[in-house]
């Protein structure tokens, strides 16, 4: 329906950062919206990629000292 009204661009809102539930909805999106339409996942803010590529800051808890 949207794209009968002119819509040719979806985003869809991230629910697995990106992960697989969210390639697997990007496909079906994909499939749904036909081949002259653009689909994509919203864009990652830096601070959401940052802190996914961080390193740990948890100290190990081994007993030594």
């Amino acid at each position: 329906m949207l794209t009968r009204d002119g819509h040719r661009r979806f985003v869809l809102c991230r629910v697995d950062n990106g992960g697989m539930l969210d390639l697997e909805r990007l496909g079906a999106a994909r499939y749904a919206a036909g081949l002259q339409s653009k689909v994509e996942l919203e864009a990652e803010t830096s601070a959401a990629a940052a802190a996914r590529w961080a390193p740990s800051t948890r100290a190990k808890a081994s007993g030594r000292s």
